[in-house]
């Protein structure tokens, strides 16, 4: 057979099917509700790590993500 139906293989590192995993997001969906309807959680709300080091890097966290590979690559080129 050939064209729409040949069977595909995707051949990389950061290739995952996301059926598998879509029963994961729906489970942790649900119970976020579930939990947070019925304030099972309200200690969470007040939790703190202590550290600032770890504050702050979470909340940056998606500038450390867009910096690092960049950052990575120079490093690799100057090797």
């Amino acid at each position: 057979m050939s064209g729409c139906f040949e069977r595909m293989y995707i051949f990389s590192s950061d290739y995952f099917s996301l059926f598998p995993w879509f029963f994961l997001f729906l489970s942790g969906y649900f119970l976020y509700r579930i939990v947070f309807e019925k304030g099972i959680a309200s200690p969470l709300k007040d939790w703190k790590t202590g550290s600032a080091f770890f504050d702050f890097l979470g909340r940056h966290s998606l500038v450390f993500y867009l910096l690092h590979q960049p950052l990575l690559y120079l490093i690799l080129q100057l090797c």
